[in-house]
């Protein structure tokens, strides 16, 4: 079964979000991965990104927009 990962990997205040893609053929484990074009803070990712009920209206409409853009790319 493949799985799909989301990664912020750096050390920057800003940077664009990793896509890793593992999977398995026979008995051989694979990995792919590249960076994607969504660029995201290391605050709101760390932070923000995985509040259940968040409060402040900003936080809720980027969610979202970051939500769909991970399914589009999943």
């Amino acid at each position: 079964m493949a799985s799909v990962n989301f990664l912020y990997r750096s050390k920057k205040p800003e940077a664009l979000l990793q896509l890793r893609l593992l999977y398995r053929h026979n008995n051989v484990d694979y990995v792919l991965a590249g960076k994607t074009q969504l660029l995201l803070s290391k605050n709101y990712w760390n932070n923000l990104h995985k509040l259940k009920k968040p409060k402040d209206i900003d936080v809720v409409n980027m969610q979202h927009d970051v939500n769909t853009e991970l399914n589009t790319l999943e």
